[in-house]
């Protein structure tokens, strides 16, 4: 039997609510499948959080994790479980990362799930993590068990922190079965219609500059094409940049509940995912939207980052470099040419049931099993 229990807000096991967030995506549907299975046990501690508007609302959210926090320990202690920890996110919290330090010094098993290290702060962020090196390094070293999104990842943080000995479960990001469900066969497109999709942050080094550079010339040329970008503006988006979609008649820029995307996706003809392979950390990474984005079966474009390539079947995905004249081409080879998109979508349809949930979570109930005396 594995008894776990969930370092998190119990409300995101529950369901993603209007959380916009992807870091919520991979908690509730990782715990919500590996809870299928009949030996495991999930629980976790539920409280409320205010909108950030005020003293009140901070002293609030304050007061609920910290009572949170005090019935989890009363918990973890009396019960003795896997304590399942999503990082760096339960770790923002100063009491739970108490917790984790409690289960240290009890010999509580813990499993540390790493969505991101402090590198991300800088490569794609405003240069400020909410765990300092000092405790991530910590962390890493203590975990019981360790989970991580690549295996770049993995040896990154490896090599870092000096971590020999141990291994990672591997269990890259997925898309859920909404997307499968709402695009069961191979993609169709329109003719008049060439729409091109980013999803996510738009902040420096993700590309977005050179997508809306790309797309701007190509607009030109074919009047069809509409960009649409779904996600909010992060630091480092050039000036330039920010007021050309703003200003754009072409361009779209919206913010949906994660819970929303799949329905939003029906008349894209393009995903792209245009990461920059120059800044190190973005080559370890496992972004949630290019899983969403094999889920739907439709033509993706991605830059060549480390962790990204061959993750579809040959075919599935077209590679460029970190080039906006590349990049403009690329697109524009899609457009002129439906059996290049329909091709993809074949290959795609071939390969993604290789990268849903319930295949995460089972790698990770395996290397559960395994790792840890007496669940085997």
């Amino acid at each position: 039997m594995i008894r776990l229990f969930a370092a998190v807000n119990g409300e995101v096991l529950s369901g993603l609510g209007g959380s916009t967030t992807p870091t919520y995506t991979r908690i509730h549907f990782l715990l919500s499948e590996l809870g299928r299975h009949p030996d495991v046990e999930i629980r976790s501690i539920r409280f409320g959080q205010r909108p950030r508007t005020g003293l009140f609302s901070l002293l609030y959210n304050a007061a609920a994790r910290t009572v949170a926090a005090a019935r989890s320990a009363r918990l973890i202690v009396k019960d003795r479980p896997l304590v399942f920890f999503a990082y760096p996110h339960s770790m923002t919290a100063v009491q739970y990362r108490m917790l984790f330090l409690l289960c240290t010094a009890l010999q509580i098993p813990t499993a540390v799930d790493i969505h991101d290290t402090i590198e991300q702060a800088h490569a794609v962020g405003s240069g400020t993590f909410a765990v300092s090196r000092r405790f991530e390094a910590f962390c890493m070293k203590h975990a019981t068990v360790l989970i991580a999104t690549s295996q770049p990842m993995w040896e990154h943080t490896r090599n870092k922190y000096g971590i020999s000995g141990r291994q990672a479960i591997i269990a890259p990001n997925a898309f859920d079965e909404a997307f499968m469900q709402r695009y069961p066969g191979r993609y169709t497109g329109s003719n008049g219609r060439f729409n091109v999709c980013y999803i996510g942050g738009i902040s420096r080094n993700r590309g977005v500059d050179l997508l809306v550079d790309a797309c701007s010339v190509l607009h030109e040329r074919h009047p069809c094409l509409r960009l649409t970008l779904l996600g909010p503006y992060g630091p480092g988006v050039p000036p330039e940049t920010r007021e050309r979609i703003e200003r754009s008649d072409f361009i779209a820029r919206k913010e949906i509940p994660r819970e929303a995307v799949p329905s939003s996706l029906a008349d894209v003809d393009l995903f792209v995912m245009p990461y920059n392979p120059h800044e190190p950390y973005l080559n370890y990474l496992s972004p949630i939207k290019i899983y969403e984005y094999i889920g739907t079966a439709k033509p993706i474009l991605c830059t060549k980052c480390a962790s990204l390539l061959d993750i579809a079947e040959e075919g599935g995905i077209a590679y460029v470099d970190y080039d906006a004249g590349e990049m403009m081409e690329a697109i524009e080879r899609f457009i002129v040419d439906p059996g290049l998109r329909k091709s993809a979508s074949e290959h795609l349809l071939k390969s993604r049931m290789q990268h849903t949930w319930s295949e995460r979570a089972e790698r990770v109930y395996q290397g559960i099993r395994s790792s840890l005396p007496g669940t085997g």
